[in-house]
């Protein structure tokens, strides 16, 4: 009989459909389960981006440099398994001895906090690498909390907790001295902005750089209190900071407001006034950016003095560190230049001087 006749059998048509079926299914199975891995790591890689978009940035920096600190320990002791690696008795002695000997890379103690900070970054690496250890909570872990709360009160008694490098506050009096010399006033482009920049960070109390480059024309608006009917400058739309990322309730319970003053030279909405006559109409829509780049080839006789794109957030950093130079003067820039930055302005707020400081800039009693 031949091997291969040329005509099939009912009985044998209907084995080779159903084996074609079958391989159809397994193909088509196979194919989706393809398709299913390939759409899981591009869901898991969106994931990722969306959780590192979102991650602080100078947070990202500060983890990456203890890390750092950490593999260099960890060298110098022979040490060349990965942290998540490492058995969680291991760990917690090896963390004791950093923690003991951690020092700058140029020999000096490291303040307090910082060591603090360590710990943190460590336990943000190990979550991030889907280690279950919790070197804050676990009770496996609670002999290096011991050594860091013990590393703190030495380092405390050794007069490191004085903050040498922190940003202090500035003073009344030189504040006066920054409007009377023309650092803040209405006349000139980079004057005005930063002027304006200096009431809506003391009134709102924003952080450095962080609110002010976020911020858009109509996230803050001029309106009269509907209490006692004067002007004021409202700011409308809060959009993240280091502090209030929208968890835990970190909304405000009201809106900041910046009233108007009497004293028109020192009035935050005649300043809010002056820098909208002079921004371009394209400028004046709600979702056009607030701080302006100058326009330094502008003519003398032009309304409009600033372009159409933002205020970089480099310049945005050197506002009051360029304006307290001028005022302390040269012999002072040494021992004052690193602590007095914007963050000074929030600084007020936290030291008990913004009554003091808002009549002084509004001349309300």
């Amino acid at each position: 009989m031949d091997d291969n006749p040329e005509f099939y059998y009912p009985e044998d048509l209907e084995d080779d459909l159903d084996l074609a079926n079958a391989t159809a299914v397994f193909e088509s199975q196979n194919s989706n389960n393809n398709n299913n891995n390939n759409n899981k790591d591009e869901d898991e890689e969106m994931i990722n981006k969306f959780l590192n978009d979102q991650k602080t940035k100078n947070t990202g920096y500060k983890s990456k440099s203890d890390m750092k600190a950490w593999q260099r320990f960890c060298q110098s002791i022979g040490e060349s398994r990965k942290m998540e690696d490492i058995p969680e008795s291991e760990l917690n002695t090896l963390l004791c001895k950093f923690f003991i000997s951690i020092r700058k890379q140029d020999g000096g103690e490291y303040e307090p906090g910082s060591i603090t900070g360590f710990q943190r970054s460590f336990q943000r690496y190990l979550q991030e690498k889907g280690s279950l250890y919790n070197i804050l909570k676990d009770n496996d872990f609670s002999r290096s909390r011991s050594v860091i709360a013990a590393k703190r009160k030495d380092l405390t008694c050794k007069g490191k907790c004085n903050l040498p490098n922190a940003t202090r506050e500035l003073r009344a009096t030189e504040v006066n001295t920054l409007f009377e010399i023309g650092q803040f006033s209405v006349v000139e482009p980079k004057a005005l902005q930063k002027a304006l920049w200096w009431f809506l960070s003391l009134h709102f109390g924003w952080r450095a750089r962080d609110e002010s480059r976020k911020l858009s024309w109509g996230d803050v608006s001029l309106e009269n209190d509907p209490e006692t009917g004067a002007e004021c400058l409202v700011w409308k739309t809060e959009k993240g900071s280091k502090t209030r990322t929208g968890q835990g309730g970190h909304r405000r319970a009201f809106n900041p407001k910046a009233h108007a003053s009497v004293n028109k030279s020192r009035c935050p909405v005649e300043f809010y006034k002056a820098f909208r006559s002079h921004r371009s109409e394209s400028m004046l829509m709600s979702d056009a950016p607030f701080y302006l780049a100058i326009n330094h080839k502008r003519k003398p006789e032009d309304k409009v003095w600033y372009l159409n794109r933002p205020l970089g957030k480099n310049e945005i950093v050197k506002i009051l560190k360029e304006s307290t130079e001028v005022v302390l003067g040269k012999e002072n820039q040494q021992g004052l230049k690193r602590k007095l930055t914007n963050h000074a302005v929030v600084k007020l707020s936290s030291a008990g001087s913004l009554m003091q400081m808002w009549k002084l800039t509004t001349w309300h009693n």
